[in-house]
């Protein structure tokens, strides 16, 4: 069984059909890219996937659940949680009250303030950012900016993590910084969970081709809301109507 299923996913606003019968699989531990062109419905459809908006018809089954009409805090209940291209983060806050904030709000029963503390700590740990806990958020670069809304992410302890353009805005430093996060928390994931059938799955909205394609196993090409192509890097990268509609002739 997949950890996300979703089945002929359609959203329309008015006349326009921002994402049009839309069906593909995440597995366990699976790295997944989603990729298109400006307007192609992206955005529209993680939304969908975080309960953030509500689908015209079609589903979306997450660990065998049907979670299409969850609210978006019932979402991110079930282990689906997500970042945005422009960092929400309190500015006035430290670093660590920033991820302390999400811990505390998503903790498990019985958890307490304590364990709610060395839970924000600890991703902090996780995103190379611990030295930063006690500076405010609005003095964090870009860049650090990106690693503190994953860390919050990670603080819900979701078993989806969903990112919306982790590189948009950065430099290639940065960007080969979070490149190897995104590895890290994959390897740490599959060796905190070797013989279950579990850990941390990813999807990544990334305009950034080449960079993108280092990290995922699978691609989703989406273009006027209709998936175009999904497969492997190599076979999308390949594809003829991918080609033409997204990537051009001179590749990634």
């Amino acid at each position: 069984m997949n950890l996300l299923e979703v089945k002929g996913l359609t959203k329309r606003f008015g006349g326009i059909v921002a994402v049009n019968s839309a069906s593909f699989d995440v597995g366990k531990n699976e790295v997944v890219g989603l990729i298109g062109p400006n307007g192609a419905g992206k955005s529209t459809l993680v939304q969908l996937l975080m309960g953030i908006i509500k689908s015209d018809s079609g589903e979306v089954r997450f660990n065998g659940k049907d979670i299409t009409r969850l609210k978006a805090w019932q979402v991110v209940r079930q282990g689906v949680a997500g970042t945005f291209q422009c960092t929400k983060p309190f500015l006035r806050l430290p670093v660590f009250a920033n991820v302390l904030v999400a811990s505390s709000a998503w903790k498990k029963p019985g958890q307490n303030g304590e364990a709610s503390m060395g839970k924000a700590m600890s991703v902090l740990k996780k995103v190379g950012i611990p030295h930063l806990a006690k500076l405010p958020a609005s003095q964090l670069s870009h860049g650090d900016l990106k690693r503190l809304e994953i860390a919050r992410s990670l603080a819900t302890d979701p078993r989806l993590l969903i990112l919306d353009e982790p590189f948009g805005g950065l430099n290639y430093n940065e960007i080969e910084l979070l490149s190897d996060l995104v590895k890290k928390l994959r390897k740490q994931s599959e060796e905190d969970h070797p013989t279950e059938n579990s850990g941390l799955s990813m999807i990544i909205i990334e305009h950034k081709l080449s960079e993108l394609m280092k990290i995922v196993d699978k691609v989703i090409v989406l273009n006027y809301g209709e998936i175009l192509a999904f497969g492997t890097p190599e076979e999308v990268t390949k594809n003829e109507a991918v080609i033409n509609a997204y990537i051009g002739e001179e590749g990634i």
